[in-house]
C-alpha cells in the first residue's frame, strides 16, 4: 500500500512541499500522543512537549513559505527533486528535530535553505550551500550573534575597525555592538567559531593577535555564510539604520 509521500508525489513534483507537510502531521500526532498520556509521563516529557510545539510552529512557517516561492516561481518546479534540495531538506529537519532552534536560529537556517533554494547566489551542482548549512546548524544563538555582529562591523568598514589587529580590542567592539556586554562573553564562544573555521584564530606567543585583520578577523567561509542569509533575511543581520 503507498504511503502519503508516494501518493503525494504522484500528484506533483514538489516532493519537499509533501515532506514537510507529512513531518508536520507525525508532529501533530506526536502532540495529541503525548496529551493523552498518563499524568506521570507527562510530566517526564514536558520538554519535548514544548519542543514539539515550537517545531511544529516552525515546520509550518516552512512549509508555508516554500508553497508561497514555489508559486511565485521563486523556486524552479525541478529544485525539489535535486540531489540538494533532497540533501538541504533533510539538513533542516534533523536542525528542527534534534536542537530545538529559538526564533533566531531557525531565521538563520530558513534564509539560508531559502537562498540556497533560489539558486541566486549558488546552484544546485555545488557542495558550497550544503556545507553553511552544515555549519550554520552547529551553533548557537549566542555564537550566530557574535558572528552577525563581526559582519556588521567588517561591512560598515570604519576606521576603528579596520585598524583593530588585537584579539581583546576585537571581543570589546562585539560585545559593545552586539549587546553581550562584557569581553569574556564573547570569548566563551570564540574556540567554537575558530574550530569551525568562522574566525581567524590567535597569534603570537601570548595570543594577544588574530588572523584575518582585512576581515575583522571573518574567515571567506564566514563571509559567504553571513551573505547567503543576509540577502534573504536583512533584517536578522543589519539594524535597520544600517546600509546594507
Amino acid at each position: 500500500m503507498p504511503s502519503e509521500i508516494e501518493k503525494k508525489k504522484s500528484k506533483t513534483t514538489d516532493v519537499i512541499s509533501a515532506v514537510l507537510e507529512e513531518t508536520l502531521g507525525q508532529v501533530v500526532q506526536g502532540i495529541t500522543g503525548l496529551a493523552a498520556s498518563e499524568k506521570k509521563d507527562l510530566v517526564m516529557s514536558f520538554s519535548r512537549v514544548l519542543r514539539n510545539l515550537r517545531g511544529g510552529q516552525f515546520l509550518g512557517v516552512l512549509k508555508e513559505e516554500w508553497d508561497e516561492m514555489r508559486e511565485k516561481g521563486k523556486i524552479k518546479e525541478d529544485y525539489a527533486t535535486t540531489d540538494q534540495g533532497f540533501s538541504c531538506l533533510q539538513e533542516i529537519l534533523d536542525f528542527l528535530e534534534a536542537s530545538a532552534p529559538d526564533e533566531k536560529r531557525f531565521r538563520a537556517a530558513k534564509a539560508l535553505f531559502f537562498n540556497i533554494a533560489q539558486e541566486s547566489m549558488s546552484d544546485r551542482a555545488e557542495i558550497l550551500p550544503l556545507t553553511l548549512l552544515k555549519v550554520l546548524k552547529q551553533l548557537d544563538t549566542t555564537e550566530l550573534v557574535i558572528l552577525f555582529t563581526a559582519y556588521r562591523c567588517y561591512r560598515a568598514n570604519k576606521p576603528e575597525y579596520v585598524k583593530v589587529t588585537g584579539a581583546i580590542e576585537w571581543s570589546s567592539i562585539i560585545a559593545k555592538e552586539s549587546g553581550l556586554n562584557y569581553g569574556s562573553a564573547v570569548d566563551l564562544a570564540e574556540e567554537k567559531l575558530t574550530k569551525l573555521c568562522l574566525i581567524g584564530g590567535r597569534i603570537y606567543v601570548d595570543r594577544s593577535g588574530m588572523a584575518e585583520t582585512k576581515t575583522f578577523r571573518l574567515t571567506g567561509l564566514a563571509i559567504e555564510l553571513c551573505e547567503f542569509i543576509a540577502q534573504q533575511d536583512p533584517g536578522l543581520i543589519f539594524k535597520e539604520n544600517e546600509k546594507i
